[in-house]
């Protein structure tokens, strides 16, 4: 058993790999926090995540909900405390997304893949920025030592932001990859551990770690 869940695991990263090529649509604008499978018709999930990187440090919530088999949508909110050259800022940021199941694990394929685009926005004092992502993700679900469930993921998205600092106007693209997974020790919350690779970005950094726990109901 441990050994097939490897396998997944490597499968999951060589999804990574594959979902960078640009013809492609990808992840979330500040992320689902989740894998592919979403959520049951009238289940909800919320979550608390805390961002970090060398310029960051962030904390952000999420309400996702759904009324439809194979989707689900998402809302997040949080403050971020920036550190850039044109001095510290602390953000606000929401966003909402939504996300259609495409595949479900069978016998052609073990994994879940998922599409969807995202909305992002993020505010301060002479900082603003809103940001569209198209994106698509992929994950499967592992059992290790017969008690431990874990959702390994892969996904990456196509991001197109517009953002204002200082009355300096700009337009970027970026690609964000995000690989986690989710951990399920046996209780009803879930830990999640992500690391969002942030390629293209030439506003702070080049990666984020997020480290969070959501909760079924």
């Amino acid at each position: 058993m441990i050994e097939r869940s490897r396998l997944g695991a490597l499968r999951i990263a060589l999804i990574a790999v594959f979902v960078l090529t640009p013809g492609l649509a990808r992840a979330q604008v500040f992320g689902q926090y989740t894998g592919a499978t979403p959520l049951d018709p009238n289940r909800h999930l919320f979550g608390a995540y805390l961002h970090a990187s060398d310029s960051l440090l962030g904390a952000m919530g999420q309400l996702r909900l759904s009324f439809y088999p194979g989707i689900d949508f998402g809302f997040q909110g949080g403050l971020a405390q920036l550190h850039l050259s044109e001095g510290d800022r602390t953000t606000i940021r929401f966003g909402t997304d939504i996300k259609a199941a495409v595949a479900k694990p069978g016998a052609s394929t073990p994994f879940a893949v998922a599409m969807g685009v995202g909305l992002g926005v993020e505010v301060s004092d002479q900082l603003s920025s809103i940001t569209l992502a198209p994106s698509a993700v992929a994950s499967q679900d592992c059992v290790l030592g017969g008690t431990v469930n874990v959702t390994p993921y892969a996904g990456a998205a196509i991001a197109f932001t517009r953002r204002s600092l200082d009355s300096h106007d700009e337009n970027d693209v970026t690609l964000p990859v995000r690989l986690g997974s989710e951990v399920d020790l046996g209780s009803s919350a879930r830990f999640v551990f992500e690391l969002q690779l942030l390629f293209g970005n030439d506003f702070g950094d080049s990666y984020q770690i997020v480290s969070g726990v959501h909760f079924a109901f």
